[in-house]
């Protein structure tokens, strides 16, 4: 994961990365959620809409709200 967010500009493909929105390890979700905000994709804004509203953590609220900015 850290050889995808070192590519700059290079957007990921998002269906791998989106079943790890769910990883118990907060470490692996917010990497997730950081990279999925460099995906134009309507199914990841999606994605990341439905966490956040059931978001508890206030460190994941403002990562999620930082990818959904960026997209």
């Amino acid at each position: 994961m850290d050889y995808i967010a070192d590519q700059g500009n290079f957007v990921p493909d998002h269906r791998g990365i989106l079943p790890l929105l769910e990883d118990r390890r907060w470490q692996i979700r917010f990497f997730a959620i950081d990279l999925l905000g460099k995906c134009k994709e309507p199914a990841v804004e999606d994605a990341l809409i439905k966490i956040l509203e059931a978001c508890n953590d206030h460190h994941e609220f403002l990562s999620i709200c930082g990818a959904l900015q960026k997209i």
